[in-house]
């Protein structure tokens, strides 16, 4: 018939391909298990049933996680973090454990009422999806587990830093007394009516003096890592014999920072031939085929997304969590580089008869490592930052500008106070709503309107492969049996196009919260206004106020620095919170809202990549 070692090598290529997408299509976390049509009906009716439940786990979890966040930034001592930690991990098993045991008697619910339909087709997968519902268990558990230590760890961080900033605090505000009083003997009774714009501008013209003594007296105890020299040395020595070919390659570049994943591209020295196949093909003279050669680089690219994936999701945790650089994390990353190497090129061998070289890991390591670089710099800049009093004390500027005006005038006294207050709340408001919208937007679009789409795999791909159909586009077709995970991303894409267009989109989910933050935060002056109205005459200060709203606010609201308001009292006589005054915060509250929507935006921004994958 004609078939020559070249045709048969590609039919057997393309028989071995068939059986690797059919393999994948009968992965329950890629497409649907064809057998029969009864089947899939049952599969379809299982899907949506198992989608519900772990939608509802998950958010579940994900409610007390946030909860936790708050009341983890809400706490004042390093003292009471342990044990919020601790109380909070007991709360999640509890929570974990009852939410598993209703599913699990609804999943036997659910199998048992099956019984009889479908030809009993639901009963092959009863044990696989309960082992499922627990595998879920441990997955949602761990991860909120690893979020509680993390949550600990940053405001322990806070709270740290805020004890050192004490210290310069006590300094400003004895500058701002010798400041005023100076002003005063030249002044007179003149400083008493000066308008707010020219106190402003007093103060400005000494705050950036104040703070550049403050910035030479201060000796940061962490010092700034030299992180491309510690990755070459330890490139030195883990890859003695391979020395100078890395150190051939560096020297295409400046620095070894200025090599990145973008920059890193497949070229034909990175895979070869297996030695076997070699000489086969050298003796029947048969070149290698391009589309095995593509199907090599298609591979290649999989798993070079995939480890770039791995091991930015590594720093950005690292990142997240306010951790310290550690030349550790170096030798982290080396060994996972080289691990998942050695295991791709035994896959790609069994798979299409391929090796990696070492021009590969090379290439590959080097590329890792420049990108490494930067994002392990951030991490030590912005630990070091973090550790930093005379930051915090620069990112509380208006706080002092308030006790400059009251230093001036005791009159400027109520007012300054509800500034503060104001100012907490709204920063509390940004700081919870920048925290949880991320989830907010996943849920939202995992709802009822979007269950069709996203939790039904047999409608999901139905309608991808309609939605090909359509088109009648081969390259679209290619594309899907290549990289579905690709095509089913982009086939999913136009959907929220919708959730902007219908449903306000991500603006719409933070003017929503927003909305309900700032109601709370009315509702629960206006109830610690009512007590301190019926309080007695001498009880109606800062201290007693405060103290209520946190009592009242708890766990709802985050209210970093409310002891700057407490304090701020006692600095000028702990005054008389009248009804008045009440009011006037009650008021304010409401101009959090318009702040909040200008910050939070900037946030996003900021944040925008780790905030994307949450949602995709």
């Amino acid at each position: 018939y004609g078939i020559n070692l070249q045709n048969e090598l590609s039919i057997q290529s393309f028989s071995k391909h068939l059986k690797t997408l059919w393999e994948a299509v009968k992965k329950d976390n890629f497409v649907y298990e064809f057998k029969n049509t009864v089947e899939i009906q049952a599969r379809g009716k299982l899907d949506a049933f198992w989608n519900k439940i772990s939608f509802e786990f998950e958010q579940q979890i994900t409610n007390f996680v946030n909860e936790a966040y708050t009341i983890f930034a809400n706490c004042t001592s390093e003292t009471d973090l342990s044990d919020i930690h601790a109380e909070r991990k007991k709360c999640l098993l509890e929570i974990t454990n009852k939410i598993f045991c209703k599913q699990e008697e609804e999943l036997k619910k659910f199998f048992e009422q099956s019984k009889g339909e479908w030809e009993d087709a639901m009963q092959q997968w009863e044990n696989k999806t309960l082992i499922r519902l627990q595998d879920l268990r441990d997955e949602v558990k761990n991860k909120a587990h690893k979020q509680l230590e993390s949550y600990e760890n940053i405001r322990k961080t806070e709270l740290i830093v805020n004890k050192e900033a004490s210290k310069y605090e006590n300094i400003i505000k004895e500058d701002i007394r010798k400041f005023v009083q100076e002003e005063k003997d030249r002044q007179g009774e003149e400083v008493l009516n000066l308008s707010e714009e020219k106190l402003r501008k007093l103060f400005e013209g000494q705050w950036s003096d104040w703070i550049e003594k403050l910035s030479s007296d201060y000796k940061n105890p962490n010092k700034k890592a030299d992180v491309e020299q510690n990755i070459i040395q330890k490139l030195m020595a883990r890859y003695p014999q391979d020395w100078k070919y890395y150190d051939e390659e560096m020297q295409k570049r400046n620095n070894l920072s200025d090599f990145n994943f973008n920059n890193f591209s497949i070229l034909e020295n990175h895979y070869k031939w297996d030695l076997g196949q070699t000489i086969k093909r050298a003796v029947n003279r048969v070149e290698i085929p391009q589309y095995q050669k593509q199907q090599a680089m298609v591979e290649i690219e999989r798993f070079n997304d995939k480890l770039f994936n791995e091991v930015n999701k590594y720093l950005q945790e690292k990142e997240n969590n306010l951790q310290p650089y550690q030349t550790n994390d170096i030798t982290e990353i080396l060994n996972k580089i080289k691990s998942k190497i050695d295991e791709k090129s035994h896959n790609l061998l069994d798979k299409i008869s391929f090796k990696l070289t070492k021009d590969f890991e090379i290439d590959l390591t080097i590329a890792i490592c420049g990108q490494a670089i930067k994002q392990l710099e951030k991490i030590d800049q912005k630990f070091r930052e973090a550790q930093n009093p005379i930051i915090k004390i620069k990112q509380q500027k208006e706080y002092y500008f308030d006790i400059f005006q009251v230093s001036f005038n005791k009159e400027n006294s109520q007012s300054a106070i509800v500034a503060q207050l104001v100012r907490v709340l709204s920063e509390g408001i940004l700081e919870k709503v920048e925290q949880e919208l991320a989830d907010r937007v996943y849920y939202q679009i995992k709802n009822v309107t979007y269950s069709e789409i996203f939790n039904d795999k047999r409608s999901l791909i139905a309608s991808i492969l309609i939605s090909l159909a359509e088109k009648g586009n081969l390259k679209d077709y290619i594309t899907y049996i290549r990289d579905p995970e690709k095509s089913i991303k982009n086939w999913i894409g136009k959907y929220f196009d919708e959730f902007h267009l219908y449903h306000g989109g991500i603006n719409g989910i933070i003017e929503k919260q927003v909305k309900q933050l700032v109601y709370i935060a009315k509702v629960s002056v206006e109830k610690t206004s009512r007590y301190i109205e019926n309080n007695p005459q001498n009880s109606r200060n800062v201290a007693v106020w405060i103290e209520k709203f946190r009592e009242l606010a708890k766990n709802k609201l985050i209210f970093k620095n409310l002891e700057k308001v407490e304090t701020f009292g006692h600095d000028i006589n702990d005054i008389d919170c009248g009804i008045l005054l009440i009011f006037e915060i009650s008021f304010d509250v409401c101009f959090c809202r318009e702040l909040c929507f200008i910050q939070i935006f900037n946030a996003i921004h900021h944040h925008s990549d780790a905030f994307d994958k949450r949602i995709v």
